[in-house]
């Protein structure tokens, strides 16, 4: 074979692998996207949630427990947010990495290693979300275990507090 024609389809072969890697490359760019749209989902459930919980602690449209003990039960809360609040941060790492990914969008190499970063973060924020929901699940069936069996008083319930 000629110089020539090697040089031909050396030419040719390489715009196919230039090709396939620029494919592998957008691909790798749109899951990275789509990690981030997931990601941002779980943070604005999680906002969600924090002012549900506050909510919850501070209205006085539903019945409250007088007891002090359980009362108690309301600390539940603590470990829920704590679990909300690393959610929040994995979240905003993926957003971050994902503004790193938009400078190198031709980078294959760059794009993979960005990728697993971002499955590793999404796959750690939604095991923290889901631990939050497990400490909100288990306040939420305490609090109706006291409402079905527990004891109600007939005074009506009033704060003299506003926020």
């Amino acid at each position: 074979m000629s110089d020539f024609f090697q040089s031909f389809v050396d030419f040719f072969k390489s715009k196919d692998a230039d090709s396939s890697d620029a494919i592998a490359s957008e691909k790798l760019f749109q899951s990275l996207k789509s990690i981030e749209e997931s990601a941002n989902k779980l943070i604005t459930w999680s906002l969600s949630i924090i002012g549900g919980s506050l909510l919850a602690i501070i209205s006085n449209s539903y019945i409250h427990p007088e007891s002090r003990v359980l009362k108690l039960g309301y600390l539940i809360f603590i470990g829920g947010w704590l679990f909300l609040a690393k959610t929040i941060y994995h979240g905003n790492t993926i957003s971050r990495t994902n503004i790193i990914s938009l400078l190198n969008k031709d980078n294959r190499e760059e794009l993979e290693e960005r990728f697993v970063t971002c499955n590793n973060e999404f796959g750690l924020q939604l095991k923290a979300f889901n631990w939050a929901l497990f400490f909100f699940a288990v306040w939420l069936l305490a609090y109706l275990m006291w409402w079905i069996f527990g004891e109600q008083t007939d005074k009506p319930i009033t704060h003299d507090y506003y926020f």
